[in-house]
């Protein structure tokens, strides 16, 4: 990526991911996002595919990724929707629930209420998922945001 694109990445999860084949040149950490530190400038970005839901502590993630990202930096999220058709259709089968791996679910409402508590401004909200070819059985949502200019 930084040859590629001229830019720097950071990488968080929870599973030690040290010994995978990884892009070269990515700064990796084991462990909670709101606990690591990040050297380095502010970030451009930060991406959550699939990770609020899995976050023992949302909203002090949240935080944190308001905290890393420069003035104007955008924060893009993706989590499965309580209120999505699948979820309606399957109700307690819903392959979103995923208990205890899922310890937060959410809804649109209760979603944009969430981040927005942290500083984020709205860009876009997007009622479907990035995997289109499954997007029929488990609808997501996207989410940018983007941290206040100072």
């Amino acid at each position: 990526m930084k040859d590629r694109y001229d830019c720097s990445v950071s990488g968080v999860d929870f599973k030690d991911l040290t010994e995978q084949n990884l892009e070269k040149g990515i700064d990796f950490s084991c462990g909670l996002f709101y606990d690591t530190t990040f050297s380095g400038e502010p970030f451009d970005l930060v991406t959550m595919w699939h990770f609020l839901e899995h976050d023992y502590d949302p909203m002090r993630s949240l935080k944190k990724a308001y905290d890393v990202l420069k003035p104007g930096g955008y924060l893009i999220m993706e989590v499965p929707r309580l209120d999505s058709a699948s979820f309606k259709l399957f109700r307690d089968r819903w392959p979103g629930l995923q208990a205890p791996q899922h310890t937060v679910l959410f809804d649109k409402e209760n979603f944009l209420k969430f981040t927005e508590r942290t500083g984020f401004e709205l860009v876009d909200y997007l009622a479907r998922g990035a995997f289109q070819h499954i997007s029929i059985f488990l609808p997501e949502c996207s989410l940018s945001s983007r941290r206040e200019k100072e």
